[in-house]
């Protein structure tokens, strides 16, 4: 069974990055002989196009609706035929009202849909946009973030790597489901070749997830004494002078502060407080 992995976000979350990641951790474990990678702004970047404003009358002009509605069907077009040559497909691009349309593909191929939607903090996706040279898309970016956060179809599907590193974001993929549901065809008439390839593929999938979870135990393991540290830090009173600092702007500009946001320790310690209790790794052990 081929899988279709959709990563959807705003401007600025790592949409393109993690894609090319995970493709290539996908490949480099075995889980899959290959990947073809889809950069659904590949295809907006094709459009060279005047800067003036250009009125109705010309109607080889495409506006807006028009690009979205082309780069759509590119991006679906391209994901058909990787599909029909039975290979895996990873897709980065924003979905807004178009996830039918991936889900109405995949059940044609009968392959399942992995679908995530990074996200990152108001201060954190300022701080990309702008450290890339795209501080115009700061507004665009901070819209699509908070509709896709309440989009209901997007609960249970969202991944903040505000604090994450690039592999961290993979593990994720690879450790939670993210499996949109009524994507999983049940076989039908499938052969014994199929059958067994269909369970080498889970054989696979299920290693290196079980790999990717040692690594990240392990990991926090050896970072105990360090995640105690950040405590101690944010509940004393120097968090507090640093914010208030950064806050009144005695802190540079150019120092990345991600610590100092509101939620962002907060969110850290309430998750690995989380992860403690699931898999059992004792902060007092260590």
């Amino acid at each position: 069974m081929n899988t279709i992995t959709f990563i959807s976000g705003p401007c600025g979350c790592g949409k393109s990055t993690l894609a090319d990641a995970y493709a290539k951790r996908l490949v480099d474990s075995g889980v899959c002989r290959q990947v073809y990678v889809i950069h659904g702004d590949d295809f907006h970047a094709g459009f060279v196009q005047t800067q003036e404003r250009v009125g109705p009358d010309c109607p080889q002009f495409m506006y807006w609706p028009d690009i979205l509605a082309f780069n759509w069907s590119c991006i679906l077009d391209a994901a058909d035929r990787a599909l029909g040559r039975q290979v895996d497909v990873v897709i980065d691009y924003v979905i807004e009202e178009e996830l039918p349309r991936v889900m109405a593909l995949a059940r044609r191929h009968g392959a399942q849909v992995r679908y995530v939607v990074l996200t990152a903090s108001d201060a954190t996706l300022r701080e990309r946009l702008t450290s890339r040279g795209d501080p115009d898309l700061i507004d665009r970016s901070l819209f699509l973030k908070k509709k896709l956060e309440g989009m209901r179809c997007n609960q249970g599907h969202l991944l903040d790597n505000s604090a994450m590193t690039l592999d961290e974001e993979i593990d994720a993929l690879l450790l939670r489901d993210f499996t949109v549901p009524g994507s999983l065809p049940v076989p039908q008439d499938e052969t014994q070749a199929e059958r067994i390839a269909r369970m080498e593929q889970i054989l696979n999938e299920a290693k290196a997830a079980v790999r990717a979870l040692e690594n990240t135990i392990a990991r926090c393991e050896a970072m105990q004494a360090d995640v105690r540290t950040l405590e101690a830090y944010y509940t004393g009173p120097l968090w507090r002078r640093d914010y208030e600092d950064d806050e009144a702007g005695r802190i540079p500009k150019d120092l990345s502060r991600g610590v100092l946001s509101e939620d962002g320790i907060w969110n850290l310690l309430s998750d690995w407080q989380r992860l403690q209790a699931a898999h059992s790794f004792d902060p007092e052990e260590t």
